[in-house]
């Protein structure tokens, strides 16, 4: 897989996002609320509503665990019923790479169906793999230190979309793609997803304001509730970041051509395109070779016709001088 280099800033990826979910929010904020909702929002439902004892759960994926913390859970030591514990490590994370899936198919196709979302479980197990595989990795590095556990959570971070776009690809495969087509990408994703960090904190306060107002009881089914209610804000931010974490992927995959942008002269929708696919090396090496093929046969043609010229121009030669010659008999 070629490994592009973004040059972008991230106003003008921003932007990019903004274009392609005009008129499109709503619709795309129902897909992206339902895989959180489904992902961090049953987990939080099962412990609270569905109480089959507690375990202290360790919840150590990215994703989920930043909206664990947003709903006032930590990431260590909660106290998780056992289906919502299960759930957790063998679902939740699934709908996340579902979620991938239903944007890529957004994002080039102009496709929206929330039930995509759901196109992970037919490859689950390979999903559910990813997923232990990568939080091992992760989880080994930041044991040396934590900085490379940080730079390893970036390495892998395209992974879901690798294998929500070829789920035919193997679990170390999607790792190492990531890593590779991350290279020199790091940066650049880290301060995107800082560029939202002020809508973060804003759509947020909502949800601040009713829990502190209510003081639900923890535990209970009123803390999901306001949970619940609190964090459809919060889903338009999530929609927004998400959305530009796929135009993120499409630019270092090269499925997203930009020929000419000056961001300092604002985002213009002419100025790049989507394309069908990346031309690779072994692409680029076959249109030679048929550029090749055509320049050789279009040579031999104009020699033929060369040669048909120069054998009529010699007939008709002839013929004059056979006519001249019979003149002067006569």
């Amino acid at each position: 897989m070629e490994n592009y280099i973004i040059n972008l800033d991230c106003g003008s990826i921003r932007r990019m996002t903004r274009e392609k979910l005009s008129g499109n929010w709503l619709k795309v904020y129902a897909g992206v609320a339902l895989a959180y909702i489904l992902s961090v929002g049953m987990v939080i439902f099962l412990s609270n509503c569905v109480p089959l004892g507690k375990i202290n759960a360790n919840i150590n994926t990215y994703n989920t665990a930043t909206l664990f913390r947003m709903a006032g859970y930590g990431t260590k030591g909660n106290s998780l019923s056992l289906i919502a514990y299960f759930y957790q490590i063998f679902i939740s994370e699934v709908f996340l790479v579902g979620l991938a899936s239903f944007l890529l198919r957004f994002v080039r196709k102009n496709e929206i169906n929330p039930g995509h979302i759901f196109d992970s479980f037919e490859y689950y197990f390979k999903c559910l793999g990813l997923i232990i595989i990568k939080s091992i990795f992760i989880l080994g590095w930041a044991l040396l230190f934590i900085i490379p556990g940080i730079i390893k959570i970036y390495s892998y971070s395209q992974s879901y979309y690798i294998l929500a776009e070829d789920p035919t690809k193997g679990i170390l495969q999607c790792i190492t793609e990531s890593r590779r087509m991350m290279d020199g990408n790091k940066a650049k994703l880290f301060l995107l997803q800082l560029s939202f960090i002020g809508w973060a904190i804003l759509s947020g306060i909502p949800y601040g304001i009713i829990y502190y107002m209510v003081k639900p009881a923890p535990g209970s089914v009123s803390e999901f509730v306001i949970f619940f209610l609190g964090m459809l804000p919060v889903y338009v931010i999530y929609e927004y970041i998400n959305t530009s974490m796929t135009v993120f992927y499409n630019l270092i995959t090269g499925f997203t051509q930009i020929p000419h942008l000056n961001s300092r002269n604002g985002f213009n929708e002419a100025e790049y395109h989507f394309t069908s696919e990346v031309r690779t090396q072994d692409d680029e090496k076959t249109v030679k070779s048929n550029e090749e093929a055509e320049f050789m046969e279009n040579k031999v043609c104009d020699n033929v016709n060369k040669e048909n010229s120069q054998d009529e121009t010699t007939a008709v030669n002839n013929a004059v001088t056979s006519e001249n010659k019979f003149t002067d008999e006569s």
